[in-house]
């Protein structure tokens, strides 16, 4: 139907399926091809303090630089990543959209807005602040046949353009859950017609899948694989300003059960990353047997990394006879055992004291009752005397 109504409206006139072959990125020669992220990060990131400068002007007419200048990609190449709630909920209403009548979940797309802004370290970051929607469909059959609506997709930034002119393209985001077959096509189309550098993030948009809700990825040369381009992970972090924080508790307010004890959600988030750190040993595990097997080449910076993480793991094997650690356990443990009593015992007295209310309420609801009904009987008493005296007079009378 989505097809069949973009047709109609003229969108995709000249539509036909992408297969899988050469991209123009890997066809165009060496020195014209669009520098991946990793050349510019090996180097000095304070030297992107002008660039910084530069991405946070607005436009000044048809003259100034657009987002796919080599001048105004130069900012775009960032430390870390921040995306913010807004661009989550967003993915989450095109995920949840998108799927509302579908058995099978497909997956969505779109395009990222934002800008390059200093962090408090002085480091260029890139602030992911907004995205759109954007008409994707791919085939399950043969992943390598997709179509991504790239006029629709321009002609929404023109209008994005219009009302915040500050604002870039600064890459695309997908409901993964993981990096697809086809995902590097449509990296270097994003590339190729929004911005040279894009980032790639994949928001987690299904509520039973724990976890991370946002990856950011990069794309980079290859090294000894027979892909050009691969991804590689960019340090994300979820950011906020004031008036986001403010509707992201009124939203938590409706959204918190408040019969969930404060105990259950600490344990519930501690067993989601023991699931996320049991997946990383998992990844660094398969990553090891491949380099011992000669299926991989070595790569010296994530040996340093590896060896670096496991010089900063604690030494587990000579705590666990510690005498003292267990003297922490136990006094945490009984500090956690009476707080749950004195818990209980408060509970049982709201209990024990509503109950008395509702006695004491019900004692004199039915105490005003009985007296109603009494005075009820005095006066039909006092009327059917004060009827007989009546008729004895009116006999007298006679």
């Amino acid at each position: 139907n989505s097809f069949c109504t973009l047709l109609l409206r003229g969108r995709i006139p000249d539509f036909k399926p992408v297969v899988r072959r050469p991209s123009a990125f890997e066809l165009r020669p060496p020195h014209e091809r669009p520098q991946p992220h990793t050349q510019r990060i090996m180097d000095d990131p304070r030297d992107l303090a002008d660039d910084t400068h530069a991405a946070e002007e607005p436009e000044q007419g048809d003259d100034a630089p657009s987002s796919s200048s080599p001048s105004a990609s130069r900012g775009l190449i960032p430390t870390a990543v921040d995306v913010h709630p807004l661009v989550l909920l967003s993915v989450v209403d095109h995920f949840t959209r998108i799927n509302a009548k579908s058995s099978v979940s497909k997956r969505v797309v779109g395009l990222l807005l934002g800008n390059v802004v200093k962090g408090a370290d002085g480091e260029p970051r890139l602030d992911i602040n907004s995205c759109f929607a954007v008409p994707f469909d791919e085939s399950r059959k043969e992943p390598a046949v997709w179509f991504l609506d790239v006029n629709y997709a321009e002609e929404m930034w023109q209008m994005h353009k219009k009302v915040q002119p500050r604002i870039k393209v600064v890459g695309w985001y997908s409901s993964g859950p993981d990096i697809g077959v086809n995902d590097v096509d449509v990296h270097l189309l994003v590339a190729e017609r929004f911005c040279p550098n894009p980032i790639y993030c994949i928001v987690n948009a299904d509520p039973a899948k724990k976890g991370a809700p946002v990856a950011a990825y990069m794309a980079s040369e290859s090294r000894g694989s027979n892909v050009a381009v691969e991804f590689r992970n960019v340090h994300t972090n979820l950011g906020t300003v004031e008036a986001e924080e403010i509707g992201i508790e009124h939203l938590l307010r409706d959204l918190t059960d408040s019969t969930v004890s404060t105990l259950s959600t600490k344990v519930e988030d501690r067993h989601v990353a023991l699931l996320q750190l049991e997946t990383m040993l998992g990844t660094i595990e398969t990553y090891l047997n491949d380099v011992a097997n000669d299926r991989l080449p070595v790569n010296p910076e994530i040996l340093e990394l590896l060896q670096e993480a496991t010089n900063i793991a604690p030494v587990v094997h000579q705590l666990k006879t510690s005498p003292g650690m267990l003297v922490a356990t136990n006094d945490n443990a009984l500090a956690t055992m009476l707080a749950s009593m004195a818990r209980t015992v408060t509970a049982l007295y709201d209990v024990i004291v509503n109950r008395r209310q509702l006695r004491r309420a019900a004692l004199e609801k039915q105490k005003a009752q009985e007296e109603e009904k009494k005075k009820k009987a005095d006066e039909e008493a006092k009327k059917k005397s004060q009827d007989r005296a009546d008729d004895a007079d009116d006999v007298k009378k006679a």
